[in-house]
């Protein structure tokens, strides 16, 4: 069998490395309740790397749809688990991103991973539109909704309206933007302003803040290699370079989220060949990066959404804010006195 792009083929071993990372973390909030959501990721992790296997071993439009819907799933599954935790599950708009019905995340993935044993390969392409029919699959505004949620309770307002403008920025004049800002975030905007986070002790609130910089910048960096998204000239000197400062960018963002990322020595040691791909494929350096970042965002949502469930349980009857309560435990609550003034 001929194998179209090897490269590119053989880089999305990364993302079997993802599922092995999400499978070994063992903080998820929830704990065994949250067993659904951790299924799900792992299952579109593992059909991501077969899917997007077989989209650059084959170059056919059925490896392309396999391609595309486990990224979405994944992006899907941590926004639900997000959505949900601020309240906005019950509101459709909200939970489908704009679609008036929805299937739950954990369907998506379940559909998505075992496609090719619940059905027969006449059948593969139209299964896939139908499961793509089924949620949100555009990946890019997902992603674009999971920042938004996450940029608020993370920082300030003033700081995140200023996260986000750049965001806008980058992606002027596409469609989704226009969704994310002008019909999205008005809804979304006072389900995030009614979350509780008036107990949150230091470590907690800077944790918040350092996790959302160093997910985004391990993925921010991989979208770097995307030619989709950003059509860069990159000669094999700059891909050298890409893959070089890859090391330095997710060590750097590591410190960021707290976690140790992949264990590997290098970033020539993901997957077999990456040594002889990353400096020649952009889009084996995506697969790569883009694994580790997917994987941290996951990680960072739960961690969203861990404080969201522990400072619920701790909220006081009337609703008041803890900044202002002399009762509250000592240092808590310093970072987000600010927030109540924006």
């Amino acid at each position: 069998m001929v194998i179209e792009e090897p490269c590119n083929y053989a880089s999305n071993i990364a993302y079997y490395r993802g599922a092995l990372r999400i499978c070994e973390y063992d903080q998820w909030s929830g704990g065994e309740s949250n067993i659904a959501t951790r299924n799900a990721l792992k299952r579109s992790f593992m059909a991501l790397g077969s899917g997007s296997a077989f989209m650059h071993g084959s170059q056919t439009k059925l490896g392309r749809a396999f391609d595309v819907v486990p990224i979405a799933a994944i992006a899907y599954t941590s926004y639900e688990s997000l959505i949900t935790a601020i309240g906005g599950y019950e509101n459709t708009f909200l939970r489908c991103l704009g679609k008036s019905h929805c299937a739950t995340a954990e369907e998506v993935a379940r559909r998505t991973a075992f496609l090719s044993l619940n059905h027969d390969v006449g059948k593969w392409e139209q299964e896939l539109k139908n499961i793509k029919g089924s949620f949100p699959a555009k990946y890019d505004q997902t992603f674009a909704a999971i920042i938004v949620i996450a940029a608020y309770i993370s920082f300030p307002d003033v700081i995140a309206d200023l996260v986000l403008d750049n965001l806008r920025d980058a992606f002027d004049g596409s469609s989704f933007m226009t969704f994310l800002f002008d019909e999205f975030l008005p809804e979304v905007k006072p389900l995030i302003d009614e979350v509780y986070l008036g107990v949150l002790e230091f470590m907690e609130q800077s944790d918040l803040a350092s996790r959302f910089i160093g997910s985004l910048g391990k993925l921010g960096y991989a979208f770097l290699f995307q030619e989709e998204f950003l059509d860069l000239d990159l000669t094999d000197k700059n891909l050298m370079r890409g893959t070089s400062s890859a090391f330095i960018v997710n060590g750097f963002a590591d410190l960021m989220t707290g976690g140790d990322g992949f264990p590997f020595p290098d970033n020539f040691g993901l997957y077999p060949g990456s040594e002889n791909c990353n400096p020649k494929s952009s889009h084996a350096l995506w697969h790569q990066q883009s694994a580790e970042g997917l994987s941290d965002l996951n990680l960072m949502v739960d961690y969203i959404v861990s404080v969201i469930e522990k400072n619920k349980a701790s909220q006081k009857d009337d609703g008041s804010l803890c900044a202002f309560d002399d009762t509250c435990k000592s240092g808590s609550c310093q970072w987000w006195v600010g927030k109540s003034f924006y």
